[in-house]
């Protein structure tokens, strides 16, 4: 009789502890969702937007170097597959070197990049010539 005592009060003892497990995971959840910190549908669509604008070729990013105000400086979006050389490459740098023209004769300089995951945002600053 008394083993069936003990056996209930841990069932009961287990109930009471995924009860409150249960309570500290909503507390949890509700707590990050107030302080912004899960993702907005505002950042969601920004993400998106700004892989819409990743430049995937020599030609776009001459394109987008030529058509834009330069006054403040640029940043450019460019995909890992046009920086990176391909391996076992015998002339590396050249698509970079092709947009690096570009970037001077516009009276632009680097200003370091950021990696973010499939690309890198080139900046560009006014060069002080």
């Amino acid at each position: 009789m008394l083993g069936l005592i003990a056996m209930q009060a841990e069932i009961k003892s287990a109930r009471n502890m995924r009860i409150a497990l249960a309570a500290m995971i909503l507390t949890l959840s509700v707590t990050v969702l107030a302080c912004g910190k899960g993702p907005n549908s505002t950042q969601v669509q920004n993400e998106k937007l700004m892989n819409s604008r990743i430049i995937r070729s020599i030609s776009e990013a001459r394109t987008e170097i030529s058509r834009s105000d330069v006054t403040h400086g640029l940043e450019l979006n460019i995909a890992d597959e046009l920086w990176r050389d391909p391996p076992g490459a015998k002339i590396t740098g050249v698509n970079m070197a092709v947009i690096g023209v570009d970037i001077l004769a516009r009276g632009l300089e680097p200003d370091g990049y950021e990696q973010k995951v499939g690309y890198r945002v080139y900046k560009y600053k006014p060069s002080n010539k």
